[in-house]
């Protein structure tokens, strides 16, 4: 596949990889990205709103869940000052983060807190 591919390469109806992100990215990190979101954008579409009965969301819900995952990576990324795919989910009660959801570990042993508003992401105009 061209690296250079970018928002002409879809899936699910889905660019793959907008151009703004590309533009971010070097090959390396744009062949990475791409795969991870075409996996993530076909689970989405095949069996993300319910599992159990292997049931996706509307071609719609998908769009605009990838449109906003893309914003919340971008996001992580600066705030990172690094490029991954594997971000940790947090969860914050009181403004304090009590543990991460997805390995359990207590706050002590989590970096840096990430939080976004995805309402501010979706706002922005920015269409693919």
């Amino acid at each position: 596949m061209n690296p250079t591919e970018t928002s002409t390469d879809k899936h699910h109806g889905v660019p793959l990889v907008p151009d703004e992100t590309a533009r971010q990215l070097n090959p390396r990190q744009l062949e990475d990205y791409r795969t991870h979101r075409k996996q993530l954008i076909d689970w989405t579409a095949t069996i993300g709103k319910n599992p159990e009965k292997a049931e996706g969301y509307a071609d719609e819900t998908v769009y605009q869940r990838a449109y906003r995952l893309d914003r919340f990576y971008q996001y992580v990324w600066d705030e990172e000052d690094r490029y991954i795919t594997q971000i940790t989910v947090l969860y914050n009660v009181g403004g304090q983060v009590k543990q991460d959801v997805r390995t359990g570990r207590k706050a002590g042993t989590v970096r840096r807190r990430i939080s976004v508003d995805f309402r501010s992401l979706s706002d922005s105009g920015r269409r693919w």
